[in-house]
């Protein structure tokens, strides 16, 4: 079968249609595109309506989700939206109830099986503002969790294909707004058989000055125009920062711990979050867990130092974290705070507590049920963060003889944030002996 995928088309119409002549001229059986089709250009229910005529499979990126939100917002508050939001209010206006009604309908993701090949397609964004090394780590999660062998994704502009752990992973560029200084659209020609994956990526001129004209009259920035003609990133309104990652403190300890992460690459925005995270449930449970200001301290180490085994590559991460805590000199700790925080971090993911861990063995009861309470919270934080993206702005807790729930509250849709931490909640369901239920709400 030859497929051909489509990246960031970006409302531009006549580099699509430039396209899908091109692909035609190839004979290919179908068309894919990977998201981020609707937003930023002139065309944006034009787009969607060649899309639909040409039965192309689509899902949604981060421009598609953004429009959804406005789209359930009173027009009204639209002027009062982070800038993030400003480019695609144009794309908004433009939009039928009908354009609305598809991008409703369409999924976020797809998993295929061709010619006995297992493919999954997806946008890939893993937050607003894109981090390679985050999207490649959401794609892994992505792909285990569907067994795919392929994954054919968008995000990022750049087409490019490359294997990781035995998986294909393609990302087709894009056709409607270039980022490399080449102004020609790109797509990619996938071609699955029982025994050969292949892609080809293709240039294509397409008529720019019409592009550039309908910028013009829609009353987009001119900026748009410029960055069409150059091939370049469009100068966009400032969206509103990332979470910052703080500040060194003053307690050595903890600078002798982030020195430790930084040596070890660590992905800084998620790792924060994720030690917030766990913290505030920290704080907001102590009157279930009894914990003192001590535990406190080691469970931030832990969430600190949580992903630093990815500098050793994502299999077995966790146990990796384990093994450099346990012996690296940059850290001013003793044995016992070594193997507390190393276990807390290396029980983050995967299996639970046992005795047939030597590390865990080794700490005496108390300190078992100590790993087992922390360990348990800092994997529902966590799990609060499954996709690193900073979606959980805060949350509250309400705690009855049986249940805890936590209620969140998200800047985006948080679906597999709250999955995930359901999915991960059994080790502190148990040490705390109550189920968890947790709740979004959007901000």
């Amino acid at each position: 079968m030859r497929i051909a995928i489509l990246g960031a088309v970006r409302a531009n119409l006549p580099a699509l249609e430039a396209v899908l002549a091109d692909a035609s001229s190839h004979k290919v059986d179908a068309v894919w595109t990977v998201g981020d089709f609707a937003g930023y250009g002139p065309f944006p229910g034009e787009v969607i309506d060649l899309l639909r005529e040409m039965r192309a499979l689509c899902v949604l990126g981060s421009d598609e989700l953004l429009l959804l939100k406005l789209h359930q917002m009173h027009e009204s508050a639209h002027r009062t939206m982070q800038q993030e939001f400003a480019p695609l209010r144009h794309a908004h206006a433009h939009l039928s109830e009908e354009h609305h009604r598809f991008l409703l309908e369409a999924p976020r993701q797809i998993e295929l099986a061709i010619a006995g090949v297992r493919v999954l397609v997806v946008n890939g964004s893993s937050t607003v503002w894109p981090s390679h090394k985050t999207t490649l780590e959401h794609l892994r999660i992505l792909a285990d969790e569907s067994h795919a062998q392929v994954v054919v994704y968008g995000h990022g502009h750049e087409a490019r294909t490359h294997r990781i752990g035995g998986i294909a992973f393609v990302n087709p560029g894009s056709v409607g707004q270039s980022h490399d200084g080449d102004p020609r659209a790109t797509y990619g020609i996938l071609t699955v058989t029982p025994r050969v994956v292949r892609t080809r990526f293709i240039r294509v001129c397409y008529p720019v000055e019409a592009a550039v004209a309908a910028i013009g009259e829609r009353g987009l920035p001119p900026s748009f125009a410029t960055a069409l003609l150059q091939g370049a990133l469009p100068d966009l309104p400032t969206a509103e920062a990332p979470p910052q990652v703080p500040e060194e403190e003053s307690d050595p300890r903890v600078r002798a711990v982030l020195e430790l992460a930084r040596s070890c690459e660590y992905e800084a925005e998620h790792t924060h979050q994720v030690t917030r995270l766990a913290i505030k449930l920290f704080d907001d449970l102590a009157g279930l867990h009894g914990l003192g200001v001590g535990d406190r301290f080691l469970l931030r180490c832990a969430a600190l130092l949580h992903d630093i085994g990815w500098v050793e590559g994502q299999q077995a991460h966790h146990k990796a974290a384990l093994r450099i805590i346990l012996n690296s000199p940059l850290l001013p700790f003793g044995e016992r705070e070594r193997l507390i925080i190393g276990s807390v971090a290396r029980y983050h993911r995967k299996a639970l507590p046992a005795a047939t861990h030597e590390h865990y063995t080794v700490l005496t009861e108390a300190d078992r049920r100590l790993v087992g309470m922390m360990a348990g919270i800092l994997r529902v934080a966590d799990g609060l963060d499954r996709t690193h993206r900073s979606l959980v702005d805060d949350f509250t807790c309400s705690v009855s003889p049986k249940k805890i729930i936590i209620k969140c509250l998200v800047h985006w849709p948080a679906e597999m944030e709250r999955q995930a931490a359901l999915d991960k909640g059994q080790l502190l369901e148990s040490a705390l002996g109550r189920h968890l239920a947790i709740e979004w709400r959007l901000a």
